[in-house]
C-alpha cells in the first residue's frame, strides 16, 4: 500500500531503503502506479463459461459437446471446441483475441512496405529500384521533464472535464493518449518516415527479473525489450498473483519504424533528454537450407515470412500494454496513417485439414464417454459442417498512386467495388413503405434528417 498522506511511486533500484521501495516523485505519478490501477492482457477475471465445452441439447436433453475432428479417422485429430468471451483481460480467452489484434496491426505495418514496393514497380511487375525493406524495432523514453509534464496535463485535463468524478482508469487511458502524442512530436523531429507506436506504462523490477531467472534457469534474459526473451518474462509476470508488485511505473514507447533518422540520436539525447534507440531489424527466420520460415517454423515464401516476423513482434508489444475499455491500442504515424496509406482486403477461407492424413476437419457431437454421437450438418448447404481457417489477403497503396492490379470488386475498401448508395437512397423505399409517398430527405449540417 502507498504510505498514507504521501504521493509516492516505487523505485525498483532502492528496494531496501526505509520507505520499502517508495520514493517521492511528482504527486501526479501516484495516479499511474500499477498498484493503484492497471489491467494487462490476461490479468482479469474469467467468466464461469470461459473454456467450457459447448453443450448440445436435443429435446431439452444434453447429448454431448461440440468437437472438431478428422473426417477420415477421429484418432488422428480431435479437439474440443471451447466457449470464449473474446475479452483481452480474460486469462483463458485472451490469447486468440490478442493474436487477432497483433495480426491487424502487423498487416498495416507491413502495408507500408508493400505500398513502397508497389510505387517502385512498373505495370509489368518489374522493380525499377530497390525498396520495401522490413521495419525496425525501436524504443523511446521521454525525459523526466516531459514525462512529468504529460502526467500533469493528464490530471489537469481530467479535473477540468469532470472535477472530482473521474476514475483512475480514465487517467490511465488519457495518459497513454497524451504520451503517444508527445512521442509523435519527437519522431517528427527525428525525421522518421513512418511507424506504429505502442505505449508501455511499466517495466519489470529487479526483484521480478531475479524471480523469473530462478523459475526459468534455462532462459537467457537478454532484455525485456527483446521479443524473444521478453515474451517469456512478461507471460510469467502476468501469471503471478502479485504481478503488480513486480512492475513499476516507467512509461516508454516501442515503435516499428521505417526509414533512417537523419538526426544523431546521441546529440538528440544530450539536447532534449529523450532517449531513442533502434533495438534490431525485423528480419524473417531462415533455416540451414536458406528457406524462409514463419513463427511456427513452417517453410513459406519471403513475403509470408516477413509478415509472420512482424506479427510476432506486434504480439509481444501488445501482450503487456494496458487494456483500456476492453482494447489494447497502438497508433500509426507518418506514412502509416490512413490519410496517406490506403488498403483493401478479402477473407480467404480454406477447410482445415488433418495434420496426419490431410482429410477435412469436420464438426461433430461427442458424449461424455468420448463416443461420437452425430456429425453436425450445415443448415445452409445440407452437408457436414467443416472447420475453416481464415486468411486476410491485403492490397496496399499510397493515396495518389495508381491502384494495384488484381483487387476483386467485392474487396472491403476496394475503390473498384460498387459505389454504395447514400444512406437516404438506401432507406428511401423502406421509409416510403412505412410512411407513404411524399417523404423526402434534406441535408443539414451535422448529418441528414427525414421530414415530411
Amino acid at each position: 500500500m502507498i504510505p498514507a498522506g504521501e504521493a509516492l511511486v516505487r523505485d525498483p533500484g532502492h528496494a531496501g531503503d526505509p520507505l520499502n521501495g517508495y520514493h517521492a516523485l511528482p504527486p501526479t505519478h501516484a495516479f499511474f502506479d500499477p498498484l493503484n490501477c492497471r489491467v494487462l492482457p490476461g490479468t482479469g477475471e474469467a467468466y464461469d463459461t470461459c473454456g467450457a465445452a459447448i453443450k448440445v441439447n436435443r429435446e431439452g436433453k444434453n447429448i454431448g459437446h461440440l468437437v472438431e475432428m478428422c473426417s477420415n479417422e477421429p484418432g488422428h485429430y480431435k479437439r474440443e471446441i471451447p466457449k470464449t468471451c473474446h475479452r483481452l483481460e480474460c486469462p483463458i480467452c485472451q490469447s486468440g483475441t490478442l493474436q487477432r489484434a497483433a495480426e491487424a496491426m502487423a498487416n498495416r505495418v507491413n502495408g507500408y512496405r508493400r505500398a513502397v514496393q508497389h510505387r517502385n514497380m512498373t505495370l509489368d511487375g518489374v522493380m525499377i529500384r530497390s525498396g520495401g525493406r522490413p521495419p525496425r524495432h525501436a524504443t523511446m523514453e521521454l525525459s523526466r521533464r516531459d514525462t512529468n509534464a504529460v502526467c500533469e496535463r493528464t490530471v489537469r485535463a481530467l479535473n477540468k472535464r469532470s472535477p472530482g468524478e473521474w476514475k483512475l482508469e480514465d487517467a490511465e487511458a488519457l495518459f497513454v493518449e497524451k504520451f503517444r502524442a508527445a512521442v509523435r512530436r519527437h519522431l517528427k523531429k527525428l525525421d522518421v518516415e513512418a511507424g506504429a507506436i505502442v505505449v508501455h506504462l511499466d517495466r519489470v523490477t529487479d526483484r521480478g527479473k531475479q524471480l523469473f531467472r530462478k523459475a526459468h534457469p534455462g532462459v537467457i534474459l537478454a532484455s525485456e525489450d527483446d521479443p524473444v526473451s521478453g515474451i517469456a518474462l512478461w507471460r510469467w509476470i502476468r501469471d503471478q498473483d502479485n504481478w503488480r508488485e513486480l512492475i513499476y511505473f516507467a512509461p516508454h514507447a516501442h515503435i516499428l519504424v521505417y526509414g533512417s533518422h537523419v538526426v544523431d540520436t546521441q546529440d538528440y539525447y544530450e539536447e532534449t533528454g529523450t532517449f531513442y534507440k533502434i533495438i534490431r531489424d525485423i528480419t524473417p527466420k531462415v533455416n540451414k537450407d536458406h528457406e524462409y520460415l514463419d513463427n511456427r517454423n513452417k517453410v513459406v515464401s519471403y513475403e509470408e515470412a516477413v509478415l509472420s516476423a512482424i506479427t510476432g513482434v506486434c504480439y509481444y508489444l501488445l501482450s503487456h500494454t494496458p487494456v483500456s475499455k476492453g482494447r489494447v491500442s497502438w497508433s500509426p504515424f507518418g506514412g502509416l496513417h490512413s490519410s496517406k496509406l490506403s488498403g483493401a482486403y478479402t477473407i480467404k477461407k480454406d477447410v482445415k485439414t488433418c495434420p496426419k492424413c490431410d482429410s477435412d476437419i469436420i464438426k461433430a457431437v461427442e458424449d461424455d464417454s468420448g463416443e461420437i454421437v452425430e456429425e453436425v450438418i450445415n443448415n445452409r448447404t445440407g452437408e457436414v459442417a467443416v472447420s475453416w481457417k481464415k486468411k486476410k489477403i491485403c492490397w496496399w497503396w499510397f493515396k495518389g498512386d495508381p491502384i494495384p492490379p488484381g483487387i476483386p470488386p467485392n474487396a472491403r475498401g476496394s475503390p473498384r467495388g460498387e459505389v454504395k448508395k447514400p444512406f437516404a437512397d438506401y432507406n428511401m423505399k423502406r421509409i416510403e413503405d412505412k410512411f407513404g409517398s411524399g417523404w423526402g430527405v434534406v441535408k443539414k449540417r451535422g448529418g441528414g434528417s427525414i421530414r415530411g
